[in-house]
């Protein structure tokens, strides 16, 4: 199915909203009103048989982040002979029902649609059922339309995980029970901040590591589970000794691929007071600055650090529908932000993780969209030259009915950044100070960060402060990312529109970039983002985000 509808296509015809529900088999199929269909695939004609209300689609993103709450759609319907309550009483429940909501136009209730090339909308599970009302007919149910989080969303640590003596029989005692974390990335350095630059020479101890065979001959320390790449790492104690030696890999006695480092009768490449005494009170952590990081991606010949290879890795571990084509196509402008460390909370699942921990520092919307959970890169990020997707004009089809107005997001001008996260010591190694000084003449170190920006937003908002802690982030050019996009972002908040427009603008979608010329605002081609669509009243409602930067939009 097409991702968008065409402008030609929609000229002097009526929009015909399609919802295929499957349930227990049966595939039921609505529709604003009746139509027939051509199915050119099994030379078929489909017939949809109305009763839909025209459904309640309000789409929106954050300025940066993501909302699934705010992407469900709202349907009521009545199904022939069905009866809700004694499908209850029959333990057969409706939510989680697969729904695809599409569109087509038809004239006078025909159309050149088929089922192929009709236009697809939203696709999740349906949740939340209400059925049985009083003064409704038995068939009668409303519910909502999700990529459905709660049902699909899989937890990232799993049983085999969790060490126990069955799975390695000479297991040190106190590491029976704890946790292997998931470890991505290659955790462990930090830059450190001179007068005139950095130095990359700091190391420390990122990760747990857990002794799971402690003989007279050997000590084992499982560092990770699957496959890492090649190199060394550099095993600490708490008590400040270290060793370094080769990552070798094993099979533990559920079948399962692990990585370790082992101690025996030889010497490591380095060694420095490494406390082997077996004090129960001893913690062992992992520096992965020596190797080529830990699991493999599997997009790429290296380890996966790459925010674009996480992302997709993520949200494939997950279960939820998710729209792989659209990622693959940022995935290697998301890999310039790199992330690393580990993941041990018993109870976090991929997604929830992924959008708290990375996709909140990354400059893209993701939203619920045809083929499920999307990427849109935020036009404040996709380059100083920007290329709108549609120029439009403001009149009585594309209808400006506000004026300018902020949206809901905090203006900040000055960040303190703590980065490289010590596991050991539980503690930052690293920060960067972005700051609203430009007064280059102080004798600062290098993780002082000066910004024209925040100056100027200092002189109109007064000092706006944010403490940001990155327990995922290690490197220097990715902390350095994360704070200049916070402040072009949120420097001076943000503004935007309110259209009405004709239902011929279906064709306009989430994220789209347009080139917008107003005579009542005094905007020539001015270029700005859709942040919001929704379907009212037999008219689209678009909230258009403006970009009020002079790279972007020269002073007009």
């Amino acid at each position: 199915m097409d991702s968008l509808l065409k402008p030609s296509q929609l000229q002097g015809k009526d929009i015909c909203f399609l919802l295929d529900i499957e349930y227990y088999g049966v595939l039921y199929r609505f529709s604003t009103f009746p139509i027939d269909i051509e199915d050119t695939a099994s030379n078929q004609t489909i017939r949809y048989i109305g009763g839909l209300s025209d459904p309640d689609i309000n789409q929106q993103t954050q300025i940066v982040g993501f909302n699934p709450e705010a992407n469900k759609i709202s349907i009521e319907l009545i199904f022939p002979s069905v009866n809700w309550i004694s499908e209850w009483t029959k333990g057969r429940v409706f939510d989680s029902s697969v729904c695809q909501l599409s569109i087509i136009t038809a004239k006078d209730h025909k159309t050149t649609y088929t089922m192929q090339s009709r236009v697809s909308l939203f696709k999740g599970a349906a949740s939340g059922a209400i059925f049985g009302t009083p003064d409704k007919p038995q068939g009668h149910i409303a519910f909502s339309i999700e990529n459905d989080l709660v049902i699909t969303d899989r937890k990232i640590i799993q049983e085999y995980q969790y060490l126990e003596i069955s799975e390695f029989i000479n297991i040190w005692s106190p590491s029976e029970g704890k946790i292997q974390p998931f470890v991505f990335g290659s955790p462990g350095s930090y830059p450190r901040p001179l007068s005139d630059g950095f130095d990359f020479l700091g190391r420390d101890a990122a990760t747990p590591a857990y002794v799971i065979e402690f003989t007279s001959a050997i000590i084992r320390f499982l560092i990770a589970y699957d496959l890492t790449e090649s190199g060394s790492v550099r095993v600490y104690d708490s008590r400040g000794g270290y060793f370094e030696n080769p990552i070798e890999t094993d099979i533990d006695s559920n079948g399962q691929i692990y990585s370790y480092v082992a101690l025996d009768g030889t010497t490591p490449e380095e060694f420095d007071n490494f406390d082997t005494s077996g004090d129960t009170d001893i913690e062992y952590w992992t520096d992965w600055t020596p190797s080529n990081g830990s699991v493999l991606s599997p997009y790429s010949n290296e380890a996966i650090n790459g925010a674009g290879d996480i992302c997709i890795y993520f949200l494939e571990k997950s279960g939820l529908d998710y729209d792989f084509e659209a990622w693959s196509g940022v995935r290697l402008f998301l890999n310039k932000y790199k992330f690393a460390g580990y993941i041990n909370a018993p109870d976090a699942t991929w997604f929830e993780w992924l959008k708290e921990s990375i996709i909140e520092y990354l400059p893209i919307e993701v939203v619920n969209g045809a083929n499920g959970l999307r990427p849109l890169v935020n036009l404040y990020f996709t380059s100083d030259y920007i290329n709108p997707s549609h120029h439009i004009s403001d009149n009585g089809d594309f209808q400006i009915i506000t004026g300018l107005q902020p949206l809901d997001t905090e203006v900040i001008n000055k960040i303190n950044m703590f980065y490289c996260w010590s596991g050991i010591y539980q503690r930052f190694n690293a920060v960067l100070r972005f700051k609203p000084d430009m007064d280059l003449t102080k004798n600062d170190l290098a993780n002082r960060i000066p910004s024209q920006i925040a100056k100027m937003s200092l002189e109109q908002y007064g000092l706006q402060e944010k403490t940001l802690e990155l327990y995922h982030v290690y490197d220097l050019d990715t902390a350095l990312r994360i704070g200049h996009d916070k402040l072009r972002l949120q420097a001076f908040g943000a503004m935007a529109i309110e259209v009405s427009a004709a239902p011929k603008f279906g064709y306009l979608d989430l994220g789209d970039i347009l080139s917008l010329s107003s005579e009542a605002l005094g905007f020539d081609n001015y270029k700005c983002q859709i942040v919001s669509k929704s379907w009212q009243d037999n008219r689209w409602r678009f909230i258009i985000h403006l970009e009020n930067n002079s790279l972007i939009n020269p002073n007009q």
